[in-house]
């Protein structure tokens, strides 16, 4: 009987030790998730700053027969954002 004792003594600390490693490896997970889609946001940020920028640089030369571009809408990113990021 102290065999079977011992083996699941030994199983319960395995149990144990997978059950923490599970838990420390879904904290960095989540941590590591947490810094992308800040970094993902940031970088769509920049990307629609960067149209809005050049649609309104170009309005200014518009006049000399450049092409007319539109910035995109307040709707149309919010709808990127909310479907997308």
């Amino acid at each position: 009987m102290s065999a079977l004792a011992d083996i699941l003594e030994r199983r319960a600390g395995l149990v144990a030790e997978a059950d923490a490693q599970r838990s420390r490896l879904a904290r960095e997970l989540e941590a590591c998730t947490s810094v992308l889609v800040v970094a993902d946001h940031f970088l769509w940020f920049f990307h629609f700053s960067h149209l809005t920028h050049q649609a309104h640089h170009a309005a200014h030369h518009a006049y000399r027969g450049g092409p007319v571009v539109r910035p995109p809408a307040f709707g149309e990113m919010a709808t990127f954002f909310a479907i997308c990021a």
